[in-house]
């Protein structure tokens, strides 16, 4: 069966690429979801349901000295303990505020050869000179370290796997002239109707006020269910 909603002119979740959202969920690890900040589901062109787990930190240095690291994959590896996780699609993410020269090169370079690459192919670059950069290679290493220290038995090849689930998103919203609010004001504009661009910045506002509620109450929200209460609210939406 083909997804019906596929057609709209929904913007796709950030982590999860050829889908349509669904639902969003608040504060879930006492349902299952260890990265329990956020949980995004929603389903690709087939109808294949897709999961996005994310874990919000301020700051994270992705290092060997990074306790909060340790911590984040401690609960990666737990995620990666669901019976449906490596049988369907199920995407992890660490949010952040704060971009960086190694978080922006050499760490999302290494997420990226790992999903898209085969893994005996990655465990090869590893070890070769010059392929990957002392950046790269400590990156792997104390990601595989902090795995082991969670219990998760890994080697050379089997360790990209996991790094092929892992994405990490930076939020600059605290940053002057943030791209991560210009971008939201932006896609609140494409949301509504032509005639009431005006209204991004109060739609923006809104969401924020909704998205937080529903985080302090451990909510969630499904589409349907936040159309609806956008729409008790004054606004109209493109496509209405």
């Amino acid at each position: 069966h083909v997804n019906p909603r596929w057609q709209t002119d929904d913007v796709e979740p950030r982590g999860l690429t050829g889908t349509t959202p669904e639902r969003v969920e608040f504060q879930r690890a006492g349902e299952g979801h260890p990265l329990d900040d956020v949980i995004v589901h929603a389903r690709d062109k087939l109808c294949a349901p897709a999961t996005l787990e994310v874990q919000v930190k301020r700051t994270m240095t992705f290092t060997a000295s990074d306790s909060e690291f340790k911590d984040v994959v401690a609960q990666i590896a737990k995620a990666g303990q669901r019976s449906d996780f490596w049988t369907s699609r199920y995407e992890l993410a660490i949010a952040t505020a704060r971009h960086s020269a190694k978080l922006d090169g050499a760490y999302q370079d290494v997420l990226g050869v790992a999903r898209q690459t085969a893994a005996k192919v990655c465990a090869g670059r590893l070890v070769r000179p010059h392929a990957f950069n002392a950046d790269m290679r400590q990156f792997v290493a104390t990601f595989r370290r902090n795995l082991e220290v969670a219990g998760t038995v890994v080697d050379d090849i089997s360790i990209w796997p996991w790094l092929a689930r892992i994405q990490i998103h930076v939020y600059d919203f605290t940053a002057e002239a943030s791209t991560a609010a210009i971008l939201a004001r932006e896609q609140c504009l494409r949301a509504l109707a032509d005639e009431h661009g005006s209204d991004a910045g109060r739609l923006w506002t809104a969401l924020v006020d909704i998205a937080q509620a529903g985080a302090v109450h451990g909510g969630d929200r499904t589409r349907e269910q936040l159309v609806a209460e956008l729409r008790e609210q004054g606004f109209q939406l493109r496509g209405e």
